[in-house]
């Protein structure tokens, strides 16, 4: 990807073969660090028993530090994205890194649980989120605009590679050397893609391709443009909207899923798999939902996301009265499919109404308001099942702020425009 290296056609400028390879090469590197942190962060599930083995103490002690590791990710967001504004993608790949390998490595030499509130905890959490979608849609954005939800897309699925790749890792690690070992391990595999990336040529990974730099994609609001000034338009207000009440509907269901089904009398193991394959689905649903946004328009994609969330959580609801198959095939299938399926095309347009300096930071805080909704959303739900006995409660208002979530597309012109079919390069 080096500019010294490229091929030059008659114009003395690079190829569209040497653009484009660059911006594969670049979009490989934002899904490798996806999902090596994401990834990273899930191995904890693993480490659950041997830490509270080694320790003693209460399973709430022990799973509180991934809750403190899910507060500090979503709360890292805003401060991640000023990072990735003012130092660049080279300076914050290096300190996520750092951050990630020293917490993991040091997370084998612990003598308490405390400590791991601040490694796997805090430590971890601003490390995922330095790795992550923030500065990862920033300078994707560099590279694509045509198919930029498609890329997008496929930078986000990385979450669920990761899962499949270091979670069963770390349990062969876990099982071959043990648990404090497993730790330094993965610790020092880190440490090892560290010097690896920093062999990149960040020069010209930084400057993205010059036709785009060149021309601000169309239905931007505010170019070059810090977040105070981005917090007084009504766009960045609506995108924040559409990710709170999506976070509400999401996680006032997922929490409760395993429970609710076993609840009204399927088995444990039929349970967890349906959540599992909802899982395994949204994999699907996000790639799939990156690319129709760019052949069709982003609110007809987001509409029909909502609308096919709503369609699973009635089907979920219908299950409590007609216990059958049919309908839990068909909720999985609904609802694994929409689930994150939201996500690229809110970044897709956030990397278009506000384009230029100050993109990072603004979309981290747009995905801040990701974070509280899913944990108001979360203890909401649990706050509606002890209030009424049930889940039927709980299920509908997540169906109220799925249409919370979509108003945004309808009401505000900008979001419109910005979310219709791009053309250009890439």
């Amino acid at each position: 990807m080096s500019a010294e290296s490229a091929p030059a056609d008659g114009a003395g400028k690079p190829s569209d073969d040497v653009h484009r390879a660059g911006a594969l090469g670049v979009l490989g590197l934002c899904f490798a660090l996806h999902l090596l942190g994401r990834g990273m962060a899930d191995t904890f599930g693993v480490f659950v028993l041997p830490i509270e083995q080694a320790f003693g103490g209460s399973r709430a002690s022990v799973t509180g530090v991934f809750s403190a590791y899910l507060v500090c990710y979503g709360l890292a967001g805003p401060l991640v994205g000023h990072m990735f504004d003012r130092f660049g993608p080279r300076r914050l790949y290096t300190l996520g890194l750092v951050l990630l390998a020293t917490c993991v490595f040091a997370s084998g030499l612990l003598d308490a649980t405390w400590p791991y509130y601040l490694t796997l905890g805090l430590g971890t959490g601003f490390a995922v989120a330095a790795l992550g979608m923030v500065p990862a849609s920033a300078l994707l954005a560099r590279w694509f605009r045509r198919r930029l939800a498609t890329a997008l897309a496929i930078a986000f699925s990385g979450f669920a590679a990761g899962s499949l790749v270091m979670v069963p890792l770390a349990q062969w690690l876990v099982e071959t050397w043990g648990w404090r070992q497993a730790y330094r391990a993965l610790g020092g595999l880190v440490a090892l893609l560290l010097f690896a990336v920093l062999l990149l040529p960040w020069r010209r990974i930084s400057a993205g391709r010059a036709s785009i730099a060149a021309q601000p994609p169309s239905g931007t609001v505010g170019r070059d443009i810090g977040l105070r000034q981005a917090m007084r338009m009504r766009p960045f207000w609506a995108l924040v909207q559409t990710l709170f009440f999506t976070g509400m509907m999401m996680f006032a269901v997922m929490v409760q899923t395993v429970a609710y089904l076993i609840e009204i009398g399927f088995p444990p193991m039929a349970a967890a798999s349906a959540y599992g394959l909802c899982g395994s689905l949204s994999a699907v649903g996000i790639v799939a939902s990156g690319w129709l946004g760019d052949r069709y328009g982003y609110r007809p994609v987001i509409s029909v996301s909502f609308l096919m969330t709503v369609t699973g959580i009635v089907l979920l609801i219908a299950l409590a009265s007609y216990r059958n198959q049919v309908l839990l095939s068909g909720f999985v299938l609904f609802f694994g499919l929409s689930q994150g399926a939201r996500g690229p095309l809110v970044t897709a347009l956030s990397a278009r109404l506000f384009a230029g300096r100050g993109q990072a930071a603004i979309y981290g805080a747009i995905t801040a308001g990701m974070g509280v909704g899913a944990a108001i959303g979360a203890g909401l739900s649990g706050y509606l099942h002890d209030l009424t006995g049930g889940y039927r409660a709980g299920l509908i208002y997540a169906c109220l702020c799925a249409g919370l979530g979509l108003l945004p597309f309808w009401t505000v012109p900008a979001l419109v425009t910005a979310g219709r079919r791009a053309t250009g390069p890439g």
